[in-house]
């Protein structure tokens, strides 16, 4: 935020959306890495939200709908994120919950973690496991993502897209 400032210039309000303590680590880390930067007076305004469980917020045309995940150790999310129209679901680190359902249901696009082909983790989710579920969601297309080494020599295996440098995806 403060090369926004003094580098770009900005002026322009800037909003920032993550899950509860991020307002808080945002400012430590500023104060980390520039201290005495988050008492700056800015030259535009900074809103930050925290995400609240299944609380839809929307700003700038877009509602962000947050879902809680089975992740150990941070408050992970998945997002239904809806813009003109369209819905995509981001699944982030999480093992398979029934609010996948609700965050990717009938979505045009659900990006899901897929980190291993079909050994399980504890809050990771395996290719299997989604695939088995994906139906539940009646989302129209997948695209995983966060693949370990495991799940990328099985690529040629597996029945849908996946993320790959340069990939560009239309909606």
């Amino acid at each position: 935020m403060i090369g926004s400032q003094l580098i770009y210039k900005r002026t322009e309000p800037l909003m920032i959306m993550g899950p509860p303590g991020m307002k808080k680590w945002l400012f430590q880390a500023m104060e980390v890495l520039f201290p005495g930067s988050s008492r700056v007076q800015r030259k535009f305004s900074l809103e930050i939200i925290e995400f609240k469980d299944r609380y839809t917020e929307v700003a700038g045309g877009v509602a962000t709908t947050p879902y809680p995940n089975l992740h150990q150790g941070d408050s992970s999310f998945s997002l239904r994120i809806e813009c003109d129209g369209k819905v995509i679901a981001y699944s982030s680190d999480t093992e398979w919950t029934q609010a996948l359902c609700e965050a990717a249901r009938n979505a045009d696009l659900f990006i899901a973690e897929a980190y291993f082909y079909q050994k399980k983790i504890k809050g990771h989710m395996d290719y299997m496991t989604l695939l088995n579920n994906f139906s539940k969601t009646q989302a129209r297309r997948l695209i995983l993502i966060h693949m370990h080494a495991d799940m990328l020599a099985k690529l040629d295996q597996i029945a849908c897209e996946f993320a790959e440098d340069g990939k560009i995806v239309d909606i």
